[in-house]
């Protein structure tokens, strides 16, 4: 209220008369019929309450203007900005709280985090913020440079906060991000991205003319450039924007395309008019995958809206919506839902009772950094809710052969106890090799109902080590029995894995092999031999002709490639294999032996006891041939008898045969198709 100024007014402030009742309101007609009136004292306070304001803005009265309260609130703004940019902020502030002797003890919990310092999001918003992410990083820029660790930070609960730039969690460590009902929900594609009004020569090319360079690009973004959807024809590194000027964008490096992405053996050169290029940007984001991980950051209790059916691309190098480097990180009590393609990249963060719905690609991409794997933490993938996953399929997105896929560095996870079902892709994606430099090793996935997926597990190297699959529930989960693509195949053959004790309901077949059925069969077909079939399952009984047989636990039938029914034994140069069978006191190295020697290449087959006979029967079990200590008996061949001794095919021209009959030894020889006698020895 400006000071009065008519002619009327007093030089300085009369004395204020006594007051009089309790503060109250001004009315027409009070109790004695009467209006109220405001008086001189009334009118002195609202003046002198405007001038004590205007000093402490540091503003001078004009009474020639109308501007001073516009002015006043825009230097207080200011202030507040520049009170909350500061390291110092909120020191005496409602959102901070004295800095606790226990801060150091790093919590691991996010129950834990409850007594860490609050940080609350909407403290950091400017009236002219474009999207929501801009405040978001504020608050992470304000608890990045705090002097000490352990910081809350707050959503706005069911408010739904538009990101069009990554949120950075660099340097950030316990922290624990929660969203309270909060939605994060990326923009649509045509906010974040342009098109080429000229062609792009791919080599050397850093400089392109867009139609309009999007309002939310900046120095330091990193863009991405596609002709399409798919990852084949996506750029294969996003490349960081280095100078904008007007709708000329500079970037670090060229473009690089796959070899085939203009065909067999042909990368794309030139990028057409028309050809897309968009930011590439996360909800959060470490550094991607670099070595300096984040330790004990929780992101909790919110949803993540990945606004599929409005993004232009699916490709996974592209648009991840975590992108996550850590030790001892929690992902929990989220929802997942419209990805375009995967969802969280990265490792070190446990991911537990979250729901996965309509994912375009991975629930969970493991991937570890060269120079992370020291620090990088393991991981856990459990109690999850995951449906509907992986639709985009892996040849649209380029790496999403599973809910759950592995790439560099991965392994180290357990994944358990999770409800799946309606993947277009496998259960798990292909685990490579575990030898080697950043190899996929040691996976476990136990107590999973996983339902309605054309296979389990996309495939694993011929050397992959440590995976034990146990103890899950299969249903209508495919043919899982091809040894050039599918997992349980290779898994069976490993003596450092196990694929067995599952349940296979609905369409599911795959072998499972214990550990005893492994080293019995000794099947490893890795080394060099496809002598076994892999389309027959072992069982522990086998139907046959009619007959239920029980067949021992330590004794397998396999079958070749051709059908043919084997009891097959692998034998190592130099090594023998073979039967024993022993008798209780008898000889310590059996009593009786089939053995294979592969040096001498012989087959032997006898006895191994004092006294001990080796026969040979046929035709109603009936004996042949008996081998004994003093020699040999050929019991068919009795006097008078049709018994003869072949030397030769019987029934091939040629052939001598010899028998007993009336004392006499006879010879004869096949010619013509008949045997014929040639000579008679007399046993006179």
């Amino acid at each position: 209220m400006h000071p009065l100024r008519n002619g009327s007014q007093a030089t300085a402030r009369p004395a204020a008369k006594p007051l009089s009742g309790t503060p109250g309101w001004f009315t027409e007609s009070g109790e004695n019929n009467a209006p109220s009136y405001p008086g001189a004292d009334w009118f002195n306070h609202a003046i002198a309450e405007f001038l004590n304001m205007l000093a402490s803005a540091g503003i001078e009265f004009d009474a020639t203007k109308d501007d001073h309260w516009a002015r006043a609130l825009g230097f207080f703004d200011e202030k507040i900005e520049s009170h909350i940019e500061s390291p110092t902020a909120h020191k005496l502030g409602a959102i901070t709280r004295e800095i606790r002797s226990g801060m150091e003890s790093n919590p691991v919990s996010a129950e834990q985090s409850m007594d860490w310092h609050g940080v609350f999001v909407e403290e950091f918003r400017k009236p002219d913020d474009l999207y929501d992410s801009d405040v978001i990083n504020r608050a992470l820029d304000y608890i990045r440079n705090l002097p000490f660790t352990g910081t809350k930070l707050i959503f706005q609960p069911r408010r739904s906060y538009r990101f069009a730039h990554t949120c950075w969690l660099t340097n950030i460590h316990d922290c624990h991000i929660d969203l309270n009902g909060a939605t994060m929900r990326r923009v649509n594609g045509v906010d974040t991205s342009s098109t080429l009004t000229t062609a792009l020569t791919v080599a050397g090319g850093t400089t392109f003319t867009l139609a309009a360079v999007p309002a939310n690009w900046r120095v330091g973004d990193a863009v991405t450039a596609f002709t399409d959807d798919t990852d084949l024809h996506t750029s294969q590194d996003p490349r960081l924007i280095t100078d904008i000027n007007g709708n000329n964008v500079t970037i670090a490096g060229p473009f690089s395309f796959k070899a085939d992405s203009a065909g067999p053996g042909v990368a794309i050169t030139t990028l057409p008019v028309g050809t897309r290029i968009a930011k590439a940007y996360q909800a959060f984001s470490s550094e991607p995958l670099l070595a300096a991980v984040n330790r004990r950051v929780f992101i909790t209790n919110g949803k993540f809206d990945g606004n599929k059916f409005n993004q232009f691309n699916a490709s996974w190098r592209f648009i991840p919506e975590l992108y996550l480097q850590g030790n001892g990180g929690l992902i929990q009590d989220c929802h997942f839902y419209n990805m375009v393609s995967e969802t969280i990249v990265g490792h070190g963060f446990d991911v537990v009772h979250n729901v996965f719905e309509d994912i375009g690609g991975s629930c969970y991409h493991l991937s570890v950094h060269d120079d992370a794997i020291a620090q990088s933490g393991f991981g856990f993938f459990t109690r999850n809710t995951c449906k509907r996953t992986n639709l985009a399929t892996n040849a649209k997105v380029g790496h999403a052969e599973g809910l759950i896929t592995f790439s560099w560095g991965a392994g180290n996870l357990i994944v358990s106890d999770n409800n799946c079902e309606d993947g277009s892709e496998g259960f798990l994606g292909a685990f490579s090799s575990s030898v080697g430099a950043m190899a996929d090793r040691l996976l476990i996935a136990s107590g999973n109902i996983v339902k309605r997926f054309p296979f389990i597990i996309a495939g694993v190297t011929p050397d992959v080590d440590g995976v034990n699959i146990t103890g899950n529930v299969f249903d209508d989960c495919g043919a899982n029995d091809n040894p050039e693509n599918l997992g349980p195949y290779w898994l069976n053959r490993r003596a450092s894995c196990n694929f067995s004790g599952n349940v296979l309901a609905g369409n599911t077949v795959a072998e499972q092999w214990s550990k005893s059925d492994k080293l019995l069969i000794g099947n490893d077909k890795f080394t060099g031999s496809a002598r076994l079939s892999p389309t027959v399952p072992a069982h522990i009984k086998q139907g046959i002709s009619g007959y239920n047989v029980a067949i021992p636990a330590d004794i397998m039938t396999v079958l070749e490639s051709d059908l043919n029914a084997f009891l097959a034994f692998l034998t190592p140069a130099g090594k023998v294999s073979g039967l024993a069978f022993h008798t209780p006191g008898g000889n310590s190295a059996g009593s009786a032996l089939i053995a294979w020697g592969s040096t001498e290449k012989v087959l032997s087959l006898g006895s191994n006891e004092s006294g001990g006979k080796t026969t040979i029967r046929a035709g109603g079990y009936n004996k042949k041939l008996t081998a004994q200590d003093d020699g040999v008996q050929i019991e068919s061949m009795t006097d008078g008898g049709n018994q003869y001794f072949y030397l030769g095919d019987s029934e091939v021209n040629g052939t001598w045969r010899f028998r007993l009959t009336g004392g006499n030894l006879e010879f004869q020889k096949r010619v013509a198709g008949t045997y014929q006698t040639k000579s008679t020895i007399s046993g006179a």
